[in-house]
């Protein structure tokens, strides 16, 4: 997680980073691989190590902490990630409930620990930015209540009929295609984007990142081989990926994400000089790239990760 050159996140470039966008789709991963074990030793002890989410050394730049499009971007970002990954845990404890086995039935635990953790180490970065902590959720009401009715809310609604019917393997087409399948992207590019600027963000994103490739995986191999098993399922939960994906962009979450990118691009210009030199990718830097470029980005790796991931399924033949 540690780049060797900056001492923050790992960026593009450095061999040692794993990228949510590229992992998720690792076959190798399933509740055999990542049992209950695995999660005590690899993950409860990485995260154990660090301090809500990021290394103490970590400190929030000082140009984070002054009102401004910059901190109003991270606080907006945060605020409905936090949102967002609190709803995943309370669709999970359905998954916890009616799993078909006992490997499945630890792994949702797992990951039901990690979406909680998710939301309690985003919310605890708006503490970072200067947020009083007994206000933290206020705050976060406050920034995220209408994109919960407008996004968050109309999605439970969809899942609703798979949680009352118990169909188990709905809800992990919904997880992994529709609802963080979905948001990936956004979040491979955050971790991106904060790296120089709000550098505990990005180690707080990056660490979340790697969680996701772990649910994203897993989920894509219990699909795998739910479809082997029953071919004639196929049919159904192309249905309902298509009918989840039709919600969400119905949805006014790009209205959301072009509202953020906006103000990142207005901080940037505000601080060009401050991070002219740092490159979003490989010979790109930060402060060249516009609203148009990050979100053209982002589009592009979400239909080549839902494309992939639909094949790896087993849903539609390559």
């Amino acid at each position: 997680m540690e780049s060797r050159q900056t001492g923050t996140v790992a960026r593009e470039g450095d061999g040692d980073r794993k990228t949510l966008v590229q992992d998720a789709l690792e076959t190798s991963l399933d509740v055999r691989t990542c049992d209950l074990d695995f999660w005590f030793r690899e993950v409860a002890t990485r995260f154990g190590a660090l301090r809500r989410g990021r290394r103490d050394d970590a400190v929030v730049p000082p140009w984070m902490l002054e009102d401004g499009p910059l901190r109003t971007s991270i606080m907006e970002e945060f605020g409905f990630r936090a949102r967002t990954e609190e709803a995943a845990v309370r669709s999970i404890t359905h998954m916890v409930r009616c799993a078909p086995s006992l490997a499945v039935m630890d792994f949702y635990a797992t990951q039901l620990v990690d979406e909680a953790r998710h939301a309690f180490v985003f919310r605890h970065h708006l503490v970072d930015l200067g947020v009083e902590a007994d206000r933290v959720d206020a705050e976060v009401e406050r920034i995220s209540g209408d994109k919960v009715s407008a996004i968050i809310e109309p999605l439970a609604r969809f899942i609703q009929p798979a949680i009352a019917s118990e169909d188990f393997i709905g809800m992990v087409v919904f997880l992994a295609i529709i609802a963080e399948g979905a948001l990936a992207p956004a979040a491979e590019m955050s971790t991106l984007r904060w790296a120089e600027v709000d550098p505990p963000a990005a180690e707080i994103g990056y660490g979340t990142n790697l969680d996701e490739i772990r649910h994203l995986g897993v989920g894509t191999s219990l699909v795998r081989e739910h479809v082997l098993r029953h071919p004639h399922e196929r049919a159904r939960l192309l249905e309902m990926i298509e009918a989840g994906l039709g919600l969400f962009a119905r949805l006014p979450l790009a209205e959301a994400l072009v509202h953020r990118e906006r103000l990142f691009q207005e901080g940037l210009r505000q601080h060009h000089d401050r991070f002219h030199a740092f490159e979003f990718v490989k010979g790109r830097p930060l402060v060249d790239t516009t609203v148009e470029e990050r979100l053209g980005l982002q589009q592009r790796w979400s239909d080549e990760m839902r494309t992939a991931r639909i094949i790896q399924m087993g849903l539609v033949e390559a």
